[in-house]
């Protein structure tokens, strides 16, 4: 009896000093600061852009913090984890004694750089003229462009998709004035598993097949051409109440389909993407057999999409390159054009917006987002040197044309639209062939000399300026020297590999 009232007496003085240690931690993870240092501005234009959005905490989860988080995990308080300071996220967990299950009282935080970090306290016009603004220019004037949303379930990236997409309606009105020819459309898709259903069209099942130049294309999908930003906003209202929703352990209302929201005008295109929420397998306890084959459909497709990334990541790394394993899953393959980038290229943009929850209790899932997300700056950073070394031989047709259009003062912008093929295609064509093209146009063989000389200059000078800028191009330093660096932390991500010896040696 003696013995088992000390041992009563010594568990309620643990329970005690582990209470007084989860309000130091709770204490400290709130008071946190640091210095940031200022990421310096990039040379060479971003083809992708990769934030950050941390969402408020909700009612039921501040009266959470304080208390043990329930799930197996000892002596563990929940509160707030994530602090904020733009560009950077500190993600904060208690620091522990090997052996030992009781928290030391002391933070242990890990850094992430991102190009931007929104808080909390972040207004969502500040997210949209940071983030959303600039792809909307992009597709006004006839590029593509893609706001892509990723995180784990419940962390808010329905919502912020949601208040983007009617956001850049209101900016696109402009596309709708009586004297503007083309037409705007806008079609609306959700991908569960590896089928498409259209979401205009009353959940019609779509075919996935690829056409002669190797494009995915969806069979069957509707597309509803809009007049006005009421017009644009219904259809959007529309697709998102067809979208495939359940209840999980993370969300009430949890997405459960990628979903794709594409608006067209011209030749410009502005993509929006919603994936649906990432979960681990603690949080699969309660879900009946239809949640779990459902949560193993949306973690394959989002693996894949990761494996994506790391081996985007190891090319970028390493002179022999893999293969990018994008014919995969559905997923990989409707979003290749923007995990690829389109290096130099003005008319092609990608947007990554992930969402992290401000919880101790999602630390896993928060550390797993972010260092994927590092990796995207990592793989953006890298096709932005390789492309720019290439020089005019990584030029589109629209380039060219453009170049030519401007050449000069605008004196063969006449002739122009003859010139729409890549910069590799001209800068390999004869004298010959390029004269009989421009008189076909309309211009004489003075103009064809003249254009053919100015391509060939403009092309040594790109030449010059790589090959200048990879010799003074100075390692990174330690840490996180930049927003356009190669981050120290991905290193997990990357498989280093060893040649194969050869027969001969």
């Amino acid at each position: 009896m003696l013995t088992t009232r000390r041992t009563d007496e010594a568990d309620a003085a643990r329970a005690g000093t582990n209470d007084a240690l989860c309000a130091l931690l709770v204490a400290k993870a709130s008071a946190y600061t640091s210095p940031v240092v200022p990421s310096p501005q990039s040379t060479l234009p971003r083809t992708i852009e990769v934030a950050c959005r941390c969402r408020p905490l909700l009612p039921d989860e501040i009266a959470a913090v304080g208390t043990t988080i329930t799930g197996g995990i000892t002596h563990v308080p929940e509160f707030s984890n994530c602090t904020v300071l733009d560009p950077e996220l500190h993600i904060h967990s208690e620091k522990r004694r090997i052996g030992v299950p009781d928290p030391t009282g002391k933070l242990e935080t890990k850094k992430f750089r991102l190009h931007a970090a929104f808080g909390p306290d972040c207004e969502e016009e500040t997210i949209y003229s940071r983030l959303v603004a600039p792809l909307v220019a992009v597709a006004k004037g006839g590029g593509r462009a893609a706001c892509i949303a990723y995180g784990q379930t419940g962390s808010g990236k329905t919502y912020s998709m949601a208040r983007m997409q009617e956001r850049a309606a209101e900016d696109l009105g402009a596309l709708f004035s009586p004297d503007r020819p083309l037409e705007t459309t806008v079609s609306f898709f959700e991908l569960r598993g590896e089928t498409c259903f259209d979401l205009l069209a009353e959940r019609k099942e779509l075919s996935i097949r690829e056409d002669a130049s190797g494009a995915i294309v969806i069979g069957g999908l509707s597309r509803s051409t809009v007049g006005s930003v009421a017009e644009l906003k219904s259809n959007m209202d529309k697709g998102s109440q067809l979208r495939r929703t359940a209840a999980t352990t993370g969300n009430a209302q949890s997405s459960r389909s990628h979903a794709f929201c594409d608006i067209k005008h011209g030749e410009g295109v502005l993509r929006f993407v919603d994936l649906a929420g990432s979960e681990r397998k603690s949080d699969s306890v309660n879900h009946d057999l239809e949640r779990i084959n459902e949560m193993k459909e949306i973690n394959s497709s989002l693996g894949n999409l990761k494996e994506c990334i790391r081996l985007l990541l190891v090319n970028s790394s390493t002179k022999k390159q893999q293969h990018i394993p994008y014919r995969r899953s559905k997923l990989t393959r409707l979003l290749q054009n923007e995990l690829s980038g389109a290096g130099a290229d003005t008319d092609v943009r990608t947007a990554f917006l992930v969402h992290i929850s401000p919880l101790r209790s999602s630390l896993l899932h928060t550390q797993n987002t972010l260092t994927y997300a590092e990796a995207m700056i990592a793989t953006a950073r890298a096709e932005k040197e390789k492309t720019a070394f290439r020089g005019t031989d990584a030029w589109g047709p629209k380039k060219v044309s453009g170049w030519v259009r401007q050449l000069d003062g605008g004196r063969y912008a006449d002739i122009a639209d003859c010139f729409h093929l890549s910069g590799k295609m001209l800068g390999a064509a004869w004298i010959n062939d390029i004269v009989r093209r421009t008189e076909a146009a309309g211009g004489t063989e003075a103009d064809a000399n003249a254009i053919y000389d100015a391509f060939h200059k403009k092309k040594l000078e790109l030449k010059k300026k790589g090959s200048v800028a990879a010799i003074r191009r100075k390692p990174p330093a330690e840490g996180f020297g930049g927003t356009d660096q190669v981050i120290p932390a991905l290193q997990d991500l990357v498989v280093e590999e060893k040649e194969q010896p050869t027969k001969n040696s």
